[in-house]
């Protein structure tokens, strides 16, 4: 129990420090959808981990900038503040209102720009809210999701999700991420407010063969992280999934609207 406590202090400290410097936020409304800068040919919008730091958007950004893939990221600014990682994590209610809005501004991007493909990705907590969103979406009106190390139950609903998405769901999971998505969640909870390990961990739940889900969970496609892929920067810990290498390697391909792969 020690060594339990000592890892949720830890935690605790982080959600409370201070981060490095955050890319520039958009309010999750309608009125939140930018133009784009450039011609492109897909909009993103990615939902950083708890705390509002806007590392996971920074990242994608730039190093989708470099690789001169022609989409435009727009980060979803659904956090409670900077450094509010806890409260972030633990107000369910909430993210599932953030869903809600994440919702409004892919409705408003597909009036304005009908001709591009829009992407949900996330990154832990930021996850649920790309997840909530779907709710409140028709089918096949998202190209892909894209969850980085979720921090979301093995047991989340994925029908809403799986449907909204025409390309389905790649998540990224760890076995590695013991600490975050493993020690931490069963002390404070998941997301989505469960007392276990989280699918970034140990995988999402899926239906047994034969059950009328069972085609439908086939559009998820879980990318589990090997020891060989540390030579990309991530190392299998949680905030791994978004350093340039990995986002180079195995997740900005998925969002490249000329080259992609679908079931890559």
């Amino acid at each position: 129990m020690r060594v339990v406590a000592r890892w949720a202090m830890c935690w605790l400290a982080m959600s409370l420090g201070s981060g490095c410097a955050s890319v520039s936020k958009t309010p999750t409304s309608s009125a939140g959808v930018r133009p784009p800068d450039v011609p492109v040919k897909g909009i993103v919008f990615c939902a950083d981990g708890a705390g509002g730091f806007g590392w996971t958007t920074e990242a994608l950004a730039h190093t989708a900038a470099e690789m001169k893939i022609p989409i435009h990221v727009e980060l979803v600014d659904w956090s409670h503040g900077r450094g509010l990682m806890i409260t972030d994590n633990c107000h369910w209610r909430n993210t599932r209102e953030q869903g809600a809005n994440l919702a409004d501004m892919v409705n408003v991007a597909h009036e304005r720009y009908p001709q591009l493909p829009v992407y949900l990705i996330g990154h832990s907590a930021g996850c649920a809210v790309c997840l909530e969103a779907t709710k409140h979406l028709p089918a096949n009106s998202v190209e892909r999701i894209v969850l980085l190390a979720p921090s979301v139950s093995p047991s989340y609903d994925l029908r809403p999700a799986l449907a909204c998405s025409r390309l389905g769901i790649d998540s990224f999971i760890s076995h590695q991420d013991w600490v975050t998505l493993g020690v931490t969640m069963r002390i404070f909870g998941t997301t989505d407010r469960k007392w276990t390990a989280a699918a970034g961990k140990v995988g999402f739940r899926r239906p047994y063969d034969g059950s009328p889900d069972a085609e439908l969970y086939r559009k998820l496609r879980e990318h589990v992280w090997q020891p060989s892929e540390a030579a990309t920067g991530h190392r299998g810990g949680h905030y791994g999934s978004y350093v340039p290498g990995y986002l180079k390697a195995k997740v900005l391909p998925l969002l490249n609207p000329e080259g992609s792969n679908p079931r890559q």
